[in-house]
């Protein structure tokens, strides 16, 4: 995907999650999830990197911590905001799992002893 093509979704995020937050103080409601991703964090070598590590988003990024903000506005309303940090997810049945089988997965960000955990999600649960 072209640089240009990830500037014109940036906004999408950051104007989809603010209407829901508001609805959600405006309604009541108690807690409100947004989901975000994992690789946001800056490189700490062998330290333990936990959530007050320093964050080096990729561009995409940045619209998760726009995102990440109505949650914390979530939080300052009265609520319950949480976000929950997603790293790579992979469904068995999905045709980039079965394309990963054949012809080897994406090679993973960072130096090349990098370990990278897939979670996978089964979705016949």
């Amino acid at each position: 995907m072209p640089a240009s093509a990830w500037a014109e979704k940036q906004p999408h995020p950051v104007r989809g999650v603010a209407s829901p937050v508001e609805a959600s103080l405006t309604a009541g409601v108690v807690r409100f999830l947004q989901e975000s991703i994992a690789f946001m964090y800056a490189d700490a070598g062998e330290a333990w990197i936990d959530e007050d590590a320093p964050l080096e988003p990729p561009p995409v990024g940045m619209a998760c911590l726009v995102a990440e903000a109505q949650a914390e506005r979530f939080n300052e309303g009265g609520g319950v905001g949480v976000v929950l940090r997603f790293g790579q997810l992979y469904d068995w049945y999905s045709a980039h799992t079965r394309f990963n089988a054949r012809h080897g997965p994406p090679a993973p960000a960072g130096a090349s002893r990098t370990c990278v955990g897939l979670q996978p999600h089964d979705r016949r649960r």
